[in-house]
This record gives C-alpha cells, structure tokens and sequence, in this order.
C-alpha cells in the first residue's frame, strides 16, 4: 500500500507490505513518514522483499519452536516429558539455592497399571495414566509443573513450598486416586498409587541428591504395601 492522510497531525505517508509464507499472511511491516508522498515504488518494493525475508525468518523461528515443545511433550498425556522435567527442576533447585526458598518434589507410581494392563487391555492402562493426568492436574497449583517421567512414573515439581505442604498434596493425590474410577469398555476400574515427597534443603542441596531422596521414598511406599506416601 502506498498513499497519503488527509490529516496534518499524524502520519502523512505509510507504506505496508505484508509478511507472507506461502499463501498464509503472518504479519505485516510498515514505514511511516509525515512528509508528503515520502516514498516511492522502489522504497516499497525494498519494503515487499524485507518483509518476505522476515516472514521466512519467523516462521522458521515458529516452527523450531514447535518441535521443540513437541519433543518436551509426552503425547499420550500432554504432559511435560522426562526431557522437560530434567531443564525445569535444575532451574527450580538453583532458583531455590538463590533465593532460599523452599522447594519440594512429588513423584507418583502407579500401584496398578499391570494388572489393568493385563486384566482390561492396554487401552485401559492408558486410560489409567490419563485419568492420574487429571487428577494431578487439578490438585495442583498453576505454579506447578506435572510431568510423566517414565513409564507410569510421574514427577510434580512444587516451587516455594516446604516439605509439610508437599506432604499434604500428596496425601490428597493418593486419596483422589484411591476414591476415584475410570471408565473402561463399559466398566469401572479403580487404582491406587505410591507417592515419595523430598525437599529442598532438607532432603539435598542438589538435583541428584533429591532425585535420589525422592525414588528412595517412593520404594519405601512400594516396600511398606503401596497406595501410600513416604517423606525423605
């Protein structure tokens, strides 16, 4: 677009080009002047070419992106993936070592899944790992982050929050699930977990020593007859 406004006050000459890639327009450049008539054909199509070149540039810029959030996204539960968690928890324990703030990590396993497996299908099971999805989503806080870490393993990570309140969290996680059913070809299944709780400082000062602290309170719950929760 090449043109002039009426109006002395503003902007007397624009020019626009748009961003194109393909045939889908993902933005626009503009030149603006307040002198009259302050552009020419050739500006404008200096413009046109700065605009295909920067449509290129952000639309790669989108798709890396997305692959990237794809590759941090487990695909059955839309969770974050054990790649994510690994990039989010070194921040959380260093952000906490910082500031000294508390942090707390929750890791849930699954007490069930082989039986539902073997029992209703694999379709079942996943059905399981979704139904655990949404129930931690919605016990958790929007501050939160909710990860499948492996398998039937999920990890939350809880920034600015002591071991206590981990602790109550958890408890009503396992509750949740122990109380709860999904529905699978028609019939209901019910399931339980095995929950570990560490902290930030109390159970380590470092990304292994916590991670070790809470897998070693998850399998004392497994140890102890699952479908319940231990601290580190």
């Amino acid at each position: 677009v090449l043109g002039d406004v009426d109006d002395p006050e503003v902007t007397r000459s624009i020019m626009i080009a748009p961003m194109r890639t393909g045939s889908r327009v993902v933005g626009a450049i503009s030149a603006q002047s307040y002198a009259t008539n302050a552009y020419t054909e050739e500006e404008l199509e200096l413009l046109i070419t700065i605009a295909g070149s920067a449509a290129v540039a952000l639309e790669n810029s989108r798709l890396y992106q997305a692959a990237r959030e794809q590759s941090m996204t487990d695909q059955l539960t839309g969770l974050g993936n054990y790649r994510l968690f690994h990039e989010v928890f070194g921040k959380e324990v260093e952000r906490a070592r910082r500031y000294s703030t508390p942090l707390s990590l929750i890791m849930v396993d699954s007490d069930s899944l082989k039986t539902i497996n073997d029992t209703h299908g694999h379709g079942a099971g996943d059905l399981h790992l979704q139904h655990i999805t949404r129930l931690m989503t919605t016990l958790s806080r929007r501050s939160d982050y909710v990860v499948r870490y492996a398998g039937d393993e999920f990890m939350i990570i809880l920034p600015n929050t002591g071991g206590a309140e981990a602790m109550i969290m958890a408890e009503r996680l396992r509750a949740a699930v122990e109380q709860s059913t999904f529905a699978a070809d028609g019939r209901e299944v019910s399931a339980t977990v095995s929950v570990g709780v560490a902290s930030y400082p109390d159970s380590g000062s470092d990304v292994e020593a916590i991670l070790k602290c809470v897998d070693d309170a998850l399998y004392s719950s497994k140890r102890a007859g699952k479908n319940r929760v231990t601290r580190a």
